[in-house]
């Protein structure tokens, strides 16, 4: 996979201009080289900026509180959730197993000769018994460095703490003290500190009936080679109570009021995949004519967002009859839930003949903006 459908995948459909390609550099092979604990650090900027972007752009103005009428809008909507300077790197401890070219690294840095003496055998003896081990286990270790939205030419590291094997070889028995040392596990950031996340969607309103309004995003299947089937789709209700709270007020309500929910669903093959839900109260405003008026809009919502990433942790490991070392894998899956549970909405709508344009920004733990622009009906 390429990074340019990695932009397809992660930044929902079109988005990523700013995600423009290395050959060789894709989520896939990357997290292939990390661990759980690893991974996990590694893409949790992208979670909340997902989020945010994944649940803006649905609400602009209220449906009409009419009991039958026809809204029909049909536009392009572009979200930009804002990055911090902190998403750009990680620093964590955790569960990781060395790769064959890892434990290499750490055998560089020992004097196993220190234990041996001259003894050539005895000394090529010990590095295979000792890789063994290294090989054999999992290791507590420090992990710092760039995450995927971080700077393209920094790399993450592991931090390998004081270790002690006991080593038993034909040539006698040895302990050996491993000193803390720094491994450059090649992994870089992949986005380059790019400010905020761009993500793109077509976006389909049909209305109006009992002050209801039945909103669509969706895009159609796209196979990517060796990944899998991309899908996507999203659906909304907007309605608002004032069709029957002023009967039954016997008052005119002078805002358009709306409550809303909305869903979606995004999975591409067995590699990735994420869901959002968003529930809210909003309040507009139309000044103007039908076809020429501008619409002020407001809103506060709940909201929750999770992507799930299921894939292949490669490692190396040793035969106990043979000594032979050979690539193994370990299935890993894990989800990530965003940190964005609230947001405020502010914004305004316009429309101009049949065009239909909207701007708002949203205040949450991670910031956002969207801006549709399409063509409307009403009637």
């Amino acid at each position: 996979m390429k990074l340019l459908q990695l932009a397809c995948i992660m930044c929902l459909l079109i988005s990523s201009v700013a995600l423009t390609a290395q050959e060789d550099n894709d989520l896939d092979a990357t997290l292939r080289d990390l661990s759980e604990s690893a991974g996990r650090s590694y893409v949790a900027p992208i979670v909340n900026a997902f989020g945010a972007d994944f649940n803006s752009g649905w609400f602009t103005r209220a449906p009409r509180a009419k009991i039958l009428g026809i809204e029909v809008a049909f536009k392009f909507v572009m979200m930009g959730a804002v990055f911090n300077e902190s998403d750009n790197h990680f620093n964590t401890t955790g569960s990781f197993r060395f790769t064959d070219t890892q434990a290499d690294t750490i055998l560089a840095h020992v004097d196993l000769s220190s234990y041996t003496g001259a003894n050539v055998a005895a000394t090529e003896a010990l590095r295979a018994a000792l890789k063994e081990q290294l090989l054999a286990q999992s290791f507590d270790v420090g992990i710092s460095g760039p995450t995927i939205v971080g700077p393209d030419d920094e790399f993450i590291l592991l931090h390998l703490y004081e270790e002690v094997f006991e080593i038993v070889t034909d040539y006698g028995e040895y302990t050996v003290d491993i000193d803390p040392m720094t491994i450059d596990t090649g992994v870089s950031g992949m986005l380059d500190e790019m400010p905020s996340l761009p993500l793109f969607a077509p976006q389909f309103t049909l209305g109006t009936i009992q002050g209801t309004n039945l909103t669509v995003r969706f895009w159609p299947k796209m196979d990517f080679e060796d990944l899998g089937e991309f899908t996507y789709w999203g659906i909304g209700v907007q309605h608002n109570p004032t069709v029957w709270l002023n009967p039954l007020l016997k008052i005119i309500i002078p805002l358009d009021l709306c409550v809303q929910f909305s869903t979606q669903r995004m999975e591409l093959g067995s590699i990735v995949a994420a869901s959002s839900w968003n529930f809210g109260a909003n309040a507009s405003k139309s000044f103007g004519l039908k076809f020429l008026s501008i619409s002020p809009y407001a809103g506060l919502m709940v909201e929750g967002a999770k992507l799930e990433f299921d894939y292949e942790y490669e490692y190396s490991e040793t035969d106990a009859d043979t000594g032979v070392s050979h690539s193994t894998t370990d299935k890993i899956s894990f989800d990530l839930e965003s940190e964005n549970q609230t947001r405020l909405v502010l914004g305004v709508a316009a429309r101009l003949g049949v065009l239909d344009i909207s701007y708002d920004f949203n205040i949450s733990q991670t910031n956002s903006y969207s801006l549709g622009i399409g063509l409307g009906f009403t009637f």
